[in-house]
């Protein structure tokens, strides 16, 4: 590990503090400020700018993300990025010393988790080194042979500097268990899409159904391990499918575009519905803040899709991928068009579902 790279990492350890206590400074303050309703922000931001410990967190935290910059001019962002994530730990610490708060032996837990994957993180580097497995990623990726006939997983590679193939398996068995948790939460999100869809009646009502015996919304966890099954198969097998994929993220940006053009739109198309909201009383300086946050989110989209579609660097801009994807999209308006015909005999009008926003 260079020199350079121990001046990064202490960087963003200091990054990470800083802007965490930052955090902690300010709750402290906002607990001392009178309660003020959501509709008064210029009240509210007057009574934040008056409070010097508030003042004193917001530069805390300024002082945090200057030293994040610092840390990426000496270090690369892939390993400066892990130590600065690492600053929950901070949170939970600061918590107990500061706040006083009680935390839990599963808190606890995290914390050394944490303060141990920074010192892994540092041993790593110490080792076989950064630039070493910058370049062996590299050399995998973009090159048509590949460096190594596997995939250059940093706990493997630092399982090879033990010489014993039980301690080597057992390792990165454990370091795998990552994926459990996050295909769980991935198909969590999932299966809520099609409780949704359920609910507005344009799929079946037996896939929102739980097992009362279990406790398991089978139908839908059916209905997404499926298709899932078969496009990981192709994913894995089929050497040109990866390609269908590239636009995956594009495609999520297109949902976050419509999602902030209807939230422009909705003032004027459904008065009455907005004046309903909530969101409708946030104001600045009279101006409606959401409808705001909405144009600006389009604009910065917007950009976002402009650069992506015209730029071979980002590796989205792919004509199979685009087709893919609106393929998924005339798929989903078929399903709709069904359900709406279906539904339509039994007497049930699915055109009447986003006349008003949900009691949820």
């Amino acid at each position: 590990m260079t020199g350079s790279t121990d001046v990064g990492i202490g960087l963003a350890l200091l990054s990470t503090t800083a802007y965490n206590y930052g955090l902690i400074v300010e709750k402290q303050a906002l607990g001392q400020l009178p309660a003020i309703g959501g509709g008064r922000i210029v009240s509210f931001v007057v009574s934040l700018v008056t409070s010097p410990r508030w003042l004193a967190g917001f530069t805390l935290m300024l002082f945090g993300l200057a030293f994040q910059v610092l840390a990426l001019i000496f270090a690369p962002v892939t390993l400066v990025q892990p130590v600065i994530a690492a600053g929950v730990a901070v949170v939970l610490v600061l918590s107990r010393l500061v706040l006083h708060e009680r935390l839990g032996r599963l808190q606890y837990l995290c914390v050394a988790v944490m303060a141990l994957s920074v010192v892994l993180l540092l041993l790593f580097a110490k080792t076989f080194g950064w630039a070493f497995y910058m370049n062996i990623n590299s050399g995998q990726n973009l090159v048509s042979k590949a460096v190594l006939p596997v995939f250059p997983y940093p706990v493997m590679m630092a399982a090879w500097l033990v010489h014993n193939s039980a301690f080597q398996v057992i390792v990165i068995l454990l370091m795998s268990l990552w994926f459990f948790g996050w295909v769980g939460t991935l198909f969590l999100s999932s299966t809520r899409v099609i409780f949704a869809a359920a609910f507005d009646r344009v799929l079946p009502d037996a896939a929102a159904q739980v097992s009362e015996k279990r406790r398991v919304p089978v139908a839908s966890l059916v209905l997404m391990l499926l298709p899932a099954v078969g496009l990981g198969a192709l994913y894995s097998y089929n050497s040109n499918f990866h390609t269908y994929t590239l636009d995956a993220t594009l495609v999520i940006a297109v949902t976050y575009l419509f999602s902030a053009i209807a939230v422009v739109i909705l003032p004027w198309r459904k008065p009455d519905l907005w004046a309903a909201s909530p969101a409708s009383r946030l104001k600045l300086l009279g101006v409606p803040v959401i409808p705001a946050a909405g144009v600006i989110t389009i604009g910065l989209i917007g950009y976002c899709l402009y650069e992506w579609l015209t730029k071979a660097a980002y590796g989205v801009n792919n004509n199979d991928s685009l087709l893919y994807m609106l393929a998924m999209y005339v798929l989903a308006l078929v399903i709709y068009l069904v359900a709406r015909y279906v539904r339509g005999r039994q007497g049930i009008d699915l055109s009447l579902i986003n006349k008003e926003i949900p009691v949820e």
